[in-house]
């Protein structure tokens, strides 16, 4: 499986490309299963939360998803190429790097 990350345009949209699942993941307008929350995003911005206390959160997020809502994650082993996409910044530290690692060990 490829797991790539992209910028999202402010309309939401990216590039789109055959046999690819482009995965938005942002708590404004994605999949909420795969989202930070409001307040985990406003306090990383705000410098209340730093990245390893977001990373930490972020996790645990997830991992309450993948109990909840195991036909999500067992529905992306389908596809060969997954694209994340969020409103962060290329380069800057980003859930949806996180996201990846989580996908790749959820089907491991």
């Amino acid at each position: 499986m490829e797991i790539k990350t992209c910028k999202l345009w402010k309309s939401g949209k990216t590039y789109r490309a055959k046999n690819t699942l482009y995965l938005n993941a942002t708590i404004k307008s994605g999949v909420k299963s795969f989202a930070p929350t409001w307040s985990m995003v406003k306090d990383y911005k705000e410098g209340k939360l730093g990245a390893k206390a977001y990373t930490k959160k972020y996790r645990a997020k997830m991992l309450a998803s993948q109990k909840k809502r195991p036909e999500l994650w067992d529905k992306l082993a389908n596809y060969t190429k997954i694209v994340i996409g969020c409103y962060c910044k290329e380069g800057a530290f980003c859930h949806r790097r996180l996201l990846a690692i989580m996908i790749f060990e959820y089907q491991s």
